[in-house]
């Protein structure tokens, strides 16, 4: 097989399968999307841990998707806007506009010019990245092994 499996992490924590794992068995396929949200579960949960915690609305913020595509399957950690509907920007800046809901998950992921970063998604995604690999190689190897 000349097609290698590779799964890739951009800024957001994707991760993405390549066309070459979701062109084998269905098995295989049921089974990476398995891992896959498995793997994002914990990367979800890890950030949760490790964030910075003031009122609590980031740590509820942190989400994850999994969605499955004809040629890939991708699977997302991410920071979302905090629900809390009273934290809005009561003028407009340059980044956000009047009566728009505050996000400042780049702010403590990332820093600004006045404060220092406190990452809670990369150095997790870092950290369990491998978990997923191992975890894909075993089903292709397992399945590979039934025949």
């Amino acid at each position: 097989m000349g097609d290698k499996i590779k799964v890739e992490w951009a800024d957001r924590c994707n991760i993405k399968l390549s066309r070459s794992l979701m062109s084998m068995s269905k098995a295989i396929q049921n089974e990476s999307v398995v891992a896959l949200r498995q793997t994002a579960d914990e990367i979800q949960a890890g950030a949760k841990a490790i964030v910075r915690v003031r009122t609590g609305l980031l740590r509820e913020s942190i989400k994850k998707t999994v969605r499955r595509r004809p040629d890939s399957v991708v699977a997302r950690v991410f920071a979302d806007y905090p629900a809390a509907k009273d934290k809005v920007h009561k003028t407009s800046t340059k980044k956000q506009a009047a009566g728009s809901r505050d996000y400042y998950a780049f702010a403590i992921e990332y820093g600004t010019k006045r404060s220092r970063a406190y990452p809670f998604l990369k150095p997790t995604a870092n950290k369990l990245e491998g978990r997923a690999l191992r975890r894909i190689d075993a089903i292709v190897n397992r399945e590979l092994g039934k025949v």
